[in-house]
Parts: C-alpha cells; structure tokens; sequence
C-alpha cells in the first residue's frame, strides 16, 4: 500500500479492510510513537511491555 506506522493512512487502510471502526479495535504496540496515531483516530491502544501485561490490559478493556 505505500504506508507504515506511524503513518495515520494505514491504521486506516486496515480499517478498511477489516471493515470495523477504531472505537471497536484495539491497536497493540511495543512503541509509544506507534499508539499516538491510533488514539487520534479512536483506536483503544496498549502499550505492550510483557504478554502478561498485555492480557491484563485486554481485560480491563473487555470489562469496560
């Protein structure tokens, strides 16, 4: 497609070909500068450190 993170287009382009909205995905990275573009465009972000911690984080985002 042309485009890499942190570009915001391909948070978009996949997206796209998901066909879902950010407000309805979770976007997982280990770089901080990666997450910024997701949470502009209402993607729920974590910032990943260990599995345990990401599993932890997808709960709480699964209770909410």
């Amino acid at each position: 497609e042309g485009f890499a993170k942190p570009d915001t287009e391909i948070y978009k382009i996949a997206l796209g070909k998901l066909n879902t909205a950010a407000s309805e995905s979770v976007f997982i990275d280990d770089k901080q500068s990666n997450l910024i573009p997701a949470e502009t465009l209402g993607f729920k972000t974590i910032h990943a450190e260990s599995p345990e911690q990401i599993i932890r984080d997808i709960k709480i985002i699964l209770e909410s």
